[in-house]
């Protein structure tokens, strides 16, 4: 199972792709 600290590693990729994408448009 996943740790706490590797699912902030993933909400906070997730977060940082969805502000790139809105950079892009």
């Amino acid at each position: 199972m996943p740790t706490s600290s590797d699912l902030r590693v993933l909400v906070a990729d997730d977060i940082a792709a969805a502000g790139v994408e809105r950079l892009r448009t």
